[in-house]
């Protein structure tokens, strides 16, 4: 019910906030008559949801665009592991531009991040070398990142 409310006025103020702005004349009219169609529609839609489904309920259909606790958490989650890949990634690059004189834009750095026990941690480091790197040697930047990662560490050619 509350959807159905908050679904209501919404509609309700965005059309007197339509209607205001609009200009005199047979426009206005127009925009009367679609802002009535619209309030209409969003009456008449918990009808819908109630034939289809066989029960009526007015919060469905207003709330599907409206994650529930679980889905908020596990985007959260997701997306906090996005940034924390991404972050990891940049700082293990910038430091091997630093240490093995590196030029940023030679490789590229993945990093996969997994939760163990309650805990996030950096599970694989994947070093990506174009072709301008062939000459550093893989064993050196598997062994330099997996001491200071603590993980395992891949480097592939991606010859282009």
């Amino acid at each position: 019910m509350k959807g159905f409310v908050i679904t209501l006025i919404s509609v309700a103020f965005l059309n007197g906030a339509v209607g205001m702005v609009s200009p005199e004349g047979d426009i206005k009219k127009y925009v009367r008559l679609a802002g009535a169609l619209c309030i209409l529609a969003a009456i008449v839609s918990p009808l819908y949801f109630a034939i289809n489904n066989g029960n009526l309920d007015f919060d469905e259909g207003f709330l599907d665009g409206v994650l529930g606790e679980e889905q908020y958490e596990s985007q959260y989650e997701s997306a906090l592991l996005a940034e924390g890949e991404s972050s990891s990634a940049a700082a293990i690059k910038k430091t091997l531009c630093r240490e093995l004189e590196m030029k940023e834009g030679d490789f590229d750095v993945r990093v996969k991040i997994g939760e163990h026990d309650g805990e996030y941690r950096i599970e694989k480091v994947e070093v990506l070398l174009y072709s301008s790197t062939v000459n550093k040697d893989p064993r050196d930047i598997s062994a330099f990142v997996s001491e200071r990662t603590g993980t395992e560490c891949s480097v592939i050619y991606d010859i282009r």
